[in-house]
């Protein structure tokens, strides 16, 4: 039933089904939480779980690399408020489509990624007195990832009046920005995550959506040649196909109790068929 258009909702169509305790729902409040805690010991924070270069590379501190995408800047609050705000739009479809699992490989994995950029480029740059935190790479990540799963959707931005714009043209902007301060080298914004988890976003929908084998190891691909075979024939008769896409149609919108007894027999013969 997976490839039936009618077993297929639009984009975003679900997200309100998901459960209470979603990964997304998860991190944004986590997010919150780690803010609230920041109002009082935002220097200690900071100082063991922000990402320090220095602490990464000579210290050996590799938790960096993940916490400080769960801190923001405690005294500017819009840092904390669009992050989950792109997080609460993005991060429920996401999960939606690919499972909590996967959604979060993408987030954290652009999180991660995005801390070894900022710190290869503060080591490489000799800047490594500079420290970085926020969960921009993460979002950027997964912004990234819905971009190019649906490029021309269509998004609004708030400018006096609601101004309708395609995706990808919005994430290019975000990324066109990154680079621009990337190559000047301006301060105070870690440019080198935020493309970082850009690029991680881009790699993972490489490899799981187009299968480039960024993450299939040599001998599987050869296992997965080696099942390709000619078919011998075309398969089951036109007509039963569009009887089984119809009874199947009936079971998705009625549930299996809706067939009789004639059209369930008629379904497992042409099960075996199609097995056949």
């Amino acid at each position: 039933m997976y490839d039936r258009d009618y077993a297929r909702e639009p984009w975003g169509a679900g997200a309100s089904r998901l459960s209470i305790w979603t990964a997304t729902k998860l991190l944004i409040a986590t997010n919150v939480a780690v803010f609230v805690v920041q109002l009082f010991l935002d220097s200690f924070l900071k100082t063991w779980f922000a990402l320090h270069p220095e602490d990464v590379i000579h210290r050996g501190f590799l938790w960096q690399l993940v916490t400080y995408a769960f801190l923001h800047d405690a005294g500017n609050v819009f840092h904390l408020f669009f992050n989950m705000l792109f997080l609460w739009w993005f991060g429920g479809e996401l999960e939606e489509i690919y499972g909590s699992r996967r959604f979060l490989g993408v987030y954290l994995g652009s999180g991660i990624f995005g801390g070894l950029v900022q710190t290869t480029t503060a080591f490489l740059t000799g800047r490594l007195e500079s420290y970085a935190l926020g969960a921009s790479a993460c979002v950027l990540g997964l912004l990234v990832l819905a971009t190019l799963r649906d490029p021309r959707r269509i998004v609004y931005l708030w400018m006096i009046i609601l101004v309708p714009i395609q995706l990808r043209f919005l994430t290019l902007f975000y990324v066109a920005v990154d680079l621009l301060g990337f190559a000047r080298g301006d301060g105070g914004v870690a440019y080198a995550a935020h493309l970082g988890g850009a690029a991680w976003g881009a790699l993972w929908w490489l490899s799981h959506e187009r299968g480039v084998g960024l993450r299939v190891p040599w001998p599987q691909r050869r296992r997965r040649r080696l099942r390709l075979v000619e078919p011998r024939r075309e398969g089951p008769a036109p007509e039963i196909r569009a009887e089984v896409d119809r009874l199947l149609e009936k079971i998705s919108s009625g549930g299996i109790d809706s067939l009789t007894a004639a059209e369930r027999e008629y379904l497992a013969r042409a099960s075996r068929e199609f097995r056949h």
